[in-house]
């Protein structure tokens, strides 16, 4: 788990809108 809460998946997630 990270330390940091992240509501929206990875960054480098092309899956996604880029962040």
């Amino acid at each position: 788990n990270n330390t940091l809460p992240h509501p929206h998946p990875h960054p480098h997630s092309h899956s996604t809108t880029r962040v």
